[in-house]
Order: C-alpha cells, then sequence, then structure tokens
C-alpha cells in the first residue's frame, strides 16, 4: 500500500453525568434563541451502548491494514479494555479542541455536523481517512482498493429525485449541501449510511476557498436545517472536477430507524441476518437500543455478521434462584391464592 488510510469515529458516551448536565444547560439556552427540530435535540443520538467496542473490532478483523484509528470526543474516552493490545495500539483520542482550534467560542458542541466540517484537521491524520459513526461495523473482508482509487475517494450511494418527498433534517443536509454545488432536487446524488470515505485535501482545499462557509457551518451546537452536510459537499464538489469515484452496486446495508424501532422482532431478525449475505461488506444498526429491546437476538446477529465471538456470560451463582425477589406476577398469584384459600375456608 503506497499510502496509508486512517479512520475516524466520532463517539460520546451519552450517559455521561458531567456531559449530560452540559449539554442539557446548552440545550436550554439553545431553546431560549429558536426552537430546535426534533432530530437537533434527540437524546438517541447520544446514547451509549459501547457500539464502538464491536466497531473497532470489525475493522480490525476486516480491514487490518488500517494505520491508525482516531477517536474523536468532547472530553471523554471509551473504555478499550476489553481490546487486544495490537488493535489498541493503533487507536488515538482526539479532543473536539484539537479539531475547532481558532473557532473555541462555538464550543461545546453536541452537532455530528459541525464535527464532521472539521474532521480533516486532525494533527496527523492521513491523507485518505475512512469516517465511521459508532454504529457503522465492517461485516466483509475488504482492501484499500474498496474505498480509494489511487487518491480518489470511492463513494456508495445512489442517484436520487427528491421531488416531493419529505424532508427530514439528515436529507435536508445532505440536499443543501448538493444546491450549494450547483445541483438540483431531482439529480442528487445520496451517499449511503455505512463508513465514508474521504480525502482530506478535498474539503481543505474548498473551506481553505470558502472560509465563510466553514464558520458557518461549525458554529452551530444542535443540529440546524441551514447547515450542510460536509459528506454530500465532498461527493458533490468532487463529481465535476474528477476527484471521486462512485459506486452505486450494493455492497452495503442500512438496518434503519424505522425498522429498528418498529416493534417487529421478525423484521429486525431478517435484516440482521442478511448482514450475513457473503456480498454485504458494510452495515449500519441505526438504533441499537431500540433493536435490543424488541429482538433479544440482536448482538447474536451482529457478532455473528462481524464474524467475532459474542462475550461469554459469567455464570449465575448456584444460589442466585433463591436470592432473587420475586416478580410482582408471581407476588399477584400468590396474593390470590391466598384469597382463595381463606374464602374456601370460611
Amino acid at each position: 500500500m503506497d499510502q496509508p488510510i486512517d479512520v475516524v469515529i466520532a463517539w460520546v458516551d451519552g450517559d455521561d453525568p458531567a456531559l449530560k448536565a452540559k449539554k442539557d444547560r446548552f440545550l436550554a439556552e439553545q431553546q431560549q434563541k429558536q426552537k430546535l427540530s426534533n432530530s437537533g435535540k434527540a437524546t438517541r443520538r447520544w446514547e451509549n451502548r459501547d457500539e464502538i467496542l464491536l466497531c473497532l473490532q470489525s475493522i480490525e478483523s476486516h480491514a487490518p491494514w488500517v494505520r491508525k484509528i482516531w477517536i474523536v470526543t468532547d472530553n471523554q474516552s471509551p473504555d478499550l479494555s476489553s481490546l487486544n493490545v495490537r488493535l489498541r495500539k493503533k487507536i488515538a483520542i482526539v479532543d473536539h479542541r484539537e479539531i475547532f482550534r481558532g473557532f473555541e467560542q462555538y464550543l461545546p458542541t453536541f452537532n455530528s455536523l459541525s464535527i464532521e466540517t472539521v474532521l480533516w484537521r486532525i494533527k496527523g491524520l492521513a491523507d485518505r481517512y475512512l469516517y465511521f459513526n459508532d454504529d457503522f461495523f465492517l461485516v466483509g473482508d475488504l482492501a484499500p482498493e474498496d474505498f480509494f482509487e489511487g487518491d480518489k475517494p470511492v463513494i456508495r450511494g445512489r442517484w436520487t429525485d427528491w421531488t416531493g418527498s419529505k424532508f427530514s433534517m439528515y436529507r435536508r443536509n445532505k440536499l443543501n449541501a448538493a444546491e450549494a454545488m450547483g445541483y438540483t432536487i431531482d439529480n442528487v446524488f445520496s451517499n449511503a449510511h455505512v463508513a465514508y470515505t474521504f480525502n482530506k485535501k478535498i474539503l481543505e482545499a474548498y473551506y481553505d476557498q470558502h472560509p465563510e462557509v466553514l464558520e458557518k457551518n461549525l458554529s452551530h451546537r444542535f443540529r440546524e436545517h441551514s447547515q450542510l452536510s460536509s459528506i454530500s459537499l465532498q461527493t458533490h464538489w468532487g463529481i465535476p472536477r474528477d476527484l471521486v469515484v462512485l459506486k452505486t452496486q450494493k455492497d452495503w446495508l442500512n438496518v434503519s430507524v424505522g425498522v429498528c424501532q418498529s416493534g417487529d422482532a421478525e423484521l429486525i431478525k431478517q435484516k440482521l441476518t442478511a448482514l450475513q449475505k457473503p456480498k454485504i461488506k458494510l452495515g449500519c444498526i441505526n438504533d441499537l437500543a431500540a433493536a435490543q429491546e424488541t429482538c433479544p437476538e440482536t448482538l447474536e446477529l451482529l457478532h455473528r455478521a462481524i464474524g467475532i465471538e459474542p462475550a461469554k456470560k459469567k455464570p449465575r451463582p448456584d444460589n442466585a434462584k433463591q436470592h432473587r425477589p420475586p416478580s410482582s406476577l408471581f407476588r399477584a398469584k400468590r396474593k390470590l391464592f391466598k384469597l382463595l384459600k381463606l374464602k374456601k375456608r370460611q
């Protein structure tokens, strides 16, 4: 491999009391200025179910050629002690203050769009890198050529016509970037929501030429309708300049929020099982917590798709059963039994 390829993962532990208090304070201040969309303040965006550990293990299993893994956080650090030493040596923690240097007035931020705008500013980051959310996973062996043709990022997705479509915040931010590059609503390349491929020189060149766009885009602490998706920006800036390669042949699967929150265990199981198909190499589970609540086999199926062994459950002590408090249903049945017995005596 001539040039290294790194991975960048944006991560947050929303269960951290300090971060939660900080977020709630700034959220209250922001709500006084303007009403935020449900997407901008959705709590599930900050939930932590240790997905990042599976994400990291999937990278080690299916892309061992990755040089370095940068985890971008807000004064936090995930517990990586369960990972092997070889993998841990590849990992570095990057604080928001580093990538927002010169723009510290916009910190803290709780906005992935703002963070994505400046990921390319990580010191020491390879020119070629993959960007993961912590709910992205690799489920099949991949080579550097699956992500880059020379220096050109391979962009997964499809051409779409969004005329007359309902617009989520996610779609609106994609469209904003496409329109800023001269594209129209009926001709947008929609990036697949799996590991994104970047050449940092593309965004660096664009934002060097348009510093006002950079600052405006990173200035929002919470998601806002007017923002641009830097993922979509690289795509639509790069297409006419022959800086990117488009890939529409599907080798990915996204288990959407709608599926995860459907309450349909069979549907969730069906989608998770599909991750094991040989042609599928990349995946995403948009709401792992909701999927787990409905489908108990979620983690087992995900482990199987990635190709790693599930963590072994700790054996329960022999006397655990007798110390377990009775369930409310058991107590109700016992009470009813006593009443019936008393009535019979009378």
